[in-house]
């Protein structure tokens, strides 16, 4: 599962300094953790995993939808059957716009199948979307819940059914995968109009990733979601286009952001292997595909602070150009 090391060192490394260096509460009760969109899925994971630490979970907007039902269903079976399970706080925006359908999905599994009702309450907003300012507007509630375990407007334990499912996402219902957000007219033929670019004619890097996230990717080529391997960091290898210095790969539609990377694991950075990415890029299918991004090399990369970070450099400046043969 995701995040495995991360929530191992929270738990055995992070906490029990900050229980020996600071005046805390050291019971789980008085300690949350949470998150939005893969912060939210990894902070589920990491309460679920380590109850003795965390007492409460805010999993805001979380991809869900990076396991199957078959895999959901082995590791939360176990889960049931626990003592000291954290109280959940389960957020999200849209059934289309936002990951409403695949939380709606996980929240009426674990209350149908034997999650302790007064451990688990869901909020959603409706007309919300994958975005800030939709987590920031519910905080308040998670707050709420992490002081209190409950919430007063909302009962805790119910299934949840979201009303407007006229658009269904297209990672739900294959007949509509890769059919919204079109460019209107596009003319290009498939092997331009259904990739993106990276320009490493002057980074020279020996690979090209690009890692994605902020909603649900669908392979623009097979109209398919992309395989949960991809929501781990480095993300996705993209191919070399024979005879040049280009790398491609399918648009992933559905997102809002893409880092392209040297695909170097963040563990064997703070180990001191070097690493160079871009900054984190807005994307859409609608502005981005087609399309060539290259770094400005003129501008130097910034260097990360912290040890963890210190060989890690992000290049701040580029810019996205149309493919033409």
């Amino acid at each position: 599962m995701l995040c495995k090391e991360f929530g191992d060192y929270l738990n055995n490394t992070v906490v029990p300094y900050i229980e020996k260096n600071y005046n805390v509460y050291q019971e789980a009760a008085h300690r949350s953790i949470c998150g939005s969109s893969l912060g939210g899925l990894a902070s589920f994971y990491i309460g679920l995993e380590h109850p003795e630490t965390f007492g409460t979970v805010g999993a805001l907007s979380s991809m869900f939808s990076v396991g199957d039902d078959e895999l959901w269903s082995d590791y939360l079976t176990p889960k049931y059957k626990a003592d000291n399970l954290p109280f959940i706080f389960m957020y999200d925006g849209s059934y289309y716009d936002d990951n409403g359908a695949f939380s709606e999905s996980m929240n009426n599994t674990m209350v149908e199948n034997g999650y302790p009702k007064d451990k688990i309450v869901f909020c959603k907003y409706e007309p919300g979307k994958h975005e800030v300012p939709s987590w920031s507007g519910i905080y308040p509630q998670f707050l709420e819940a992490m002081f209190t375990q409950k919430l007063a407007a909302v009962k805790s334990g119910e299934p949840v059914e979201y009303i407007d499912k006229s658009k269904m996402h297209p990672a739900l219902d294959p007949n509509l995968a890769g059919a919204d957000d079109e460019i209107e007219n596009d003319t290009r033929p498939d092997y331009i109009k259904n990739y993106i670019f990276y320009d490493n004619s002057e980074t020279k890097w020996e690979k090209v990733y690009a890692y994605f996230w902020g909603g649900v990717p669908v392979n623009k080529v097979t109209g398919k979601v992309f395989s949960s391997k991809y929501a781990e960091w480095p993300g996705y290898e993209m191919e070399k286009v024979e005879g040049t210095d280009l790398y491609r790969m399918p648009v992933p539609k559905g997102v809002t952001n893409i880092i392209f990377s040297t695909g170097v694991k963040d563990v064997d950075v703070a180990n001191g292997t070097v690493a160079y990415q871009t900054a984190d890029l807005p994307f859409s299918n609608v502005n981005h595909s087609g399309k060539i991004y290259k770094i400005d090399t003129s501008v130097e990369p910034k260097q990360g602070t912290g040890k963890a970070e210190k060989t890690k450099y992000r290049y701040t400046e580029g810019e996205w150009t149309d493919y033409t043969e």
